[in-house]
This record gives C-alpha cells, structure tokens and sequence, in this order.
C-alpha cells in the first residue's frame, strides 16, 4: 500500500466513525425527546389527580357538615318529642 492509498483508508474509518457516533447521538436524542414527553404527560396527569383528589376531599367536607347537621336536627326532633 502506499502512502495515498492508506490516507484514503484512514479517511474512510474516520467517516464511518464519525457516521457511527452520529447514529448514537442521534438515538439518545431521540430517546430524550421521548423521556421528555412521557414526563410531560405524567406531569399533566398527576396534576389531573390532584385537582382530582382536592374535589373528593372538599366532597367529603360537605357530606361530614350534612351529616352533622342532619344528626343534629335528628336529636332536636328526638328532645321534642
């Protein structure tokens, strides 16, 4: 081999190389893209919960302050009589 034959040679490992790195980066960018909107809709959805759960606790407020009261009403009722 000579001298222009192995430069060639070495130019080609370096683009295959660098074609190679190129794929990989490409794929963890793709990956981190995915892992990004994946994270968004959790987000997005444990938000969901909360708001959620925040309604059933106010829920469970009122249906407690009914309750009361109707027992309430109930022991007037049971003194009248």
């Amino acid at each position: 081999m000579n001298g222009q034959n192995i430069k060639k040679q070495d130019y080609e490992i370096e683009i295959e190389r660098l074609q190679t790195t190129c794929k990989t980066l490409t794929s963890k960018a793709s990956l981190i893209d995915d892992l990004s909107k994946d994270l968004e809709a959790q987000s997005a959805r444990m938000s969901e919960l909360e708001n959620l759960n925040k309604l059933k606790q106010e829920e469970c407020v009122q249906l407690i302050k009914e309750n009361q009261l109707l027992g309430e009403r109930n022991l007037n009722l049971t003194n009248m009589n």
